[in-house]
């Protein structure tokens, strides 16, 4: 764990505590209303607002994890340790546990309710918080923990060291999810992701037989590790099996060498059929480019969906929420199985100081597809007022 004298002065006081006491419990519940529902403004199932708490049965047999600066929550972390009590079928399903029935339910956990204050976004706090769940997850045997994440999170968790293994899952509440899993003693894989919690691992007891037991249960997927981790070489074969530049309004403009740059800061997931991308009502803080497959765009109203636009490969969508961060306005869901690279807010202000040309250019060919967009409405539009004629009755 980071030692707190070395961290930065915003989190050097914060301290991290185990919820012991009903009332150390109750401030975390309210904390998750807080910053679900109030901050984010999602609709969460079962949350009491009344009370404005969040909570659910599985808290009575999950270790709570919360950062105080000695008057008010600033972080915290859920571990649902799976041989203390019994799992809804819900998240058998969501995690297909079923695969794990072979393993002791001993070795088996999941993590979630993982926030973080807005001002803490970004320091070293959100490390010393995940470090201290593997401490106390190893500390208890545990030898496989499942979590998930929105799609713009992927290449922070396989940073960590998970690997996805399953299909993605659609939250109800917060949308399409990505299912992960950590296998904690696979310190060869920590190794090579560059994990932080490596240099934990390492000096632990590491037991080999679960990593070798997952390696063969599930085979490895195709190369999703984080895109910076690829060589130059693995990445443009892997890209040019799916698209080529002329097809992309948002490499206009741009060399090999300034694309490739873009596409190693990219997250790439796989979708089915009828998964629901993008939500409306979300905030969203990420763009999707279309690698493989089809999405349409669909508004719902009085019950109804009605389809607003579709999306081919090369194509991208959601760039107007990531922009603005602003609410999503529509739904949009795949209609074929598909592939989508995820380009967060964080990496093009990285970039934007990295290499301000691509970021100039990337924005620019932004600019240039809304324009497009909105020429097509307002087309659109003024085709509908001239069949509709004078008055809006139909001419």
């Amino acid at each position: 764990m980071t030692d707190p004298a070395t961290a930065p002065p915003a989190t050097r006081d914060l301290e991290i505590r185990t919820a012991s006491t009903d009332s150390e419990r109750s401030l975390v519940y309210r904390y998750r209303y807080q910053v679900y529902v109030e901050e984010m403004g999602k609709t969460i199932h079962g949350a009491d607002h009344a009370r404005r708490v969040i909570t659910d049965p599985v808290d009575e047999f999950s270790t709570l994890l919360y950062v105080t600066d000695g008057q008010t929550v600033q972080a915290t972390l859920r571990l649902t340790w799976l041989d203390q009590g019994q799992i809804p079928d819900r998240y058998r399903q969501y995690y297909a546990l079923n695969r794990f029935d072979e393993r002791p339910a001993r070795e088996l956990a999941l993590a979630s309710r993982l926030m973080l204050n807005p001002e803490h976004r970004g320091s070293v706090l959100l490390g010393r918080l995940l470090v201290e769940g593997y401490r106390v997850a190893r500390e208890r045997g545990c030898q496989f923990v499942f979590c998930d994440c929105a799609p713009a999170l992927v290449q922070l968790y396989e940073q960590l060291g998970f690997r996805r293994y399953k299909d993605n899952v659609y939250d109800p509440d917060t949308g399409l999810k990505i299912a992960l899993v950590l296998v904690t003693e696979d310190v060869a894989h920590l190794r090579r992701c560059a994990s932080p919690l490596w240099r934990l691992a390492r000096d632990l007891d590491n037991d080999p037989g679960p990593a070798e037991w997952f390696a063969r249960k599930f085979p490895p997927r195709i190369s999703y590790v984080p895109a910076r981790l690829k060589s130059e070489e693995d990445l443009w074969y892997f890209m040019s099996t799916r698209l080529y530049e002329r097809d992309i309004p948002l490499f206009a403009g741009l060399s090999d060498d300034e694309i490739s740059r873009f596409l190693k800061a990219g997250t790439i997931i796989k979708c089915r059929r009828g998964d629901r991308i993008i939500r409306a009502g979300e905030v969203g803080h990420e763009m999707f480019l279309l690698l493989s497959g089809a999405a349409e765009v669909r508004f719902r109203q009085d019950g109804r969906d009605f389809s607003l636009a579709t999306f081919g490969r090369g194509q991208i969508f959601g760039e107007m929420a990531f922009l603005t961060s602003m609410p999503r306005t529509a739904d949009v869901v795949a209609m074929t199985d598909l592939e989508v690279m995820v380009i967060n807010q964080q990496f093009l202000h990285k970039i934007t100081k990295t290499t301000p040309t691509t970021a100039n250019q990337v924005l620019f060919n932004l600019n240039l597809v809304l324009c497009e967009r909105l020429r097509m409405t307002t087309s659109r539009l003024a085709a509908a007022q001239e069949e509709a004629g004078p008055g809006g009755e139909p001419a």
